[in-house]
């Protein structure tokens, strides 16, 4: 299992790569293989290539039970994952600290061309 400081210097060089161009991002429909047999919802799916590995970035919402209030409720969280030629999972990260969060943000503006969309509409 990596290190969390070699998780957390991974998504620091990833959000950096995104950021400067260097890593594109694009909107997909996520393989079968993270969803089947869940009851997730996978809201916002993207993947990029990086040195020839898959990365995917997801939102993951799911049916969670919160004991005090005796009641299921939608959680979600941001997952990064790592995936194989024929759309396994090979390592994913469930967890979803700030750096995670601001990776998706970026990744999923940079997927969705919001510097350009803005640059038209301002003309």
């Amino acid at each position: 299992m990596p290190s969390d400081s070699k998780i957390s210097y991974f998504i620091v060089q990833l959000t950096r790569a995104t950021v400067e161009g260097n890593i594109k991002w694009k909107f997909a429909d996520a393989p079968t293989s993270i969803n089947v047999g869940t009851g997730d919802v996978i809201a916002t799916y993207l993947e990029a290539e990086h040195r020839l590995q898959r990365v995917a970035l997801y939102e993951r919402r799911y049916l969670g039970y919160n004991s005090e209030i005796d009641s299921a409720q939608w959680e979600s969280n941001i997952v990064l994952a790592f995936l194989d030629k024929e759309d396994r999972v090979i390592w994913d990260y469930h967890e979803s600290p700030l750096s995670v969060c601001n990776l998706f943000k970026v990744a999923r503006e940079s997927a969705a061309g919001i510097d350009r969309i803005l640059d038209n509409f301002l003309g």
